[in-house]
Formats: structure tokens, sequence, C-alpha cells
């Protein structure tokens, strides 16, 4: 006797959606981080002080990484990743055109239960670092990806 099965929906499962801020390119994934930003200190001594004046100077970025991810199509997010390479691949000694795709601005959204938006956090000319497709599955027309590591310059964050 066959048992049937508890499924949750797909809504239910991936509570992260990132979007391309041009279009073209709209994912779903279970997991992302949130990319941190520390700035470095820099340190002034004015005239005879005896003790030095502390400033943020410049800001960094860290990498961030969205893992076990559905793609509705290979067109989006598989043509960003491959004008990445062909960018770094079309750079001899070190100079190179980049492509109108290559740099891109972000958006990823955590998702509440009820499907609406807690989180969003804008990333601003983001590449691809790293990528790592997915196993094959025939039960889903979607393009499933383990992990894509990209990188970012800049960011904002907005919670509702």
């Amino acid at each position: 006797m066959a048992t049937a099965t508890r499924t949750e929906e797909r809504l239910a499962q991936y509570a992260f959606i990132v979007r391309d801020l041009s279009g073209g390119l709209e994912t779903d994934w279970r997991e992302a981080n949130v990319p941190r930003v520390t700035w470095e200190l820099g340190m002034d001594r004015e005239g005879g002080a005896q003790f030095a004046k502390k400033e943020v100077t410049i800001a960094d970025v860290d990498n961030f990484t969205l893992s076990r991810g559905l793609i509705p199509s290979k067109t989006s997010l598989w043509d960003w990743v491959t004008a990445s390479g062909s960018y770094v691949a079309g750079m001899p000694y070190g100079k190179g055109i980049a492509s109108p795709d290559h740099l891109r601005n972000l958006v990823i959204d955590q998702l509440r239960r009820d499907r609406t938006v807690a989180v969003s956090v804008k990333c601003f000319n983001c590449q691809v670092v790293s990528w790592g497709p997915g196993g094959f599955d025939n039960m889903s027309s979607d393009l499933q990806v383990e992990s894509a590591e990209i990188a970012c310059e800049g960011l904002h964050v907005v919670y509702y």
C-alpha cells in the first residue's frame, strides 16, 4: 500500500528572492547571508596631542553566499556567470573591456512566512566570484544551484 507524502510548497521553502534592478534576473534561494561591512580606522595625531584622533576611513564589503537556489530559466543567472568568466578570460595583460552584463545591482529580499518582505538589501556593482551548480533532478523544470558567491562594492539595507 502506497503512503502519501507531505510536501512543502515551493514558496514556503525558498524565503530569499534575488532580483536584478535592471531586470532579467530573478531567482529563489533557501539561504542567503548578508554581506558584512567593515571600516578601516585611521589615526591622526595633531601637533603635540598625547592621544591620536581616530576616524573611520574606507569601508570594505565582504562577499555574500547564496545557497540552494532555483532558477526559472538558464538564460538569467547562467548568462551573468558566463559574462563574468568571459570578462576575466578576455583580459590580456590585465586589461579588458567589461561587458554590459558584467556588473549588476542586485536586491536580496528576505520574506516572512506570509510572503511579505521583511528585509531588503540592495547590493551595488555585484559580480560572480564562485559558482556551484546543483545536482540533477527530474522532479522540477527549474534549474538547481548549490551555491553562488557574489562580490559587491556597496550595499543599502532596509527593514520593513
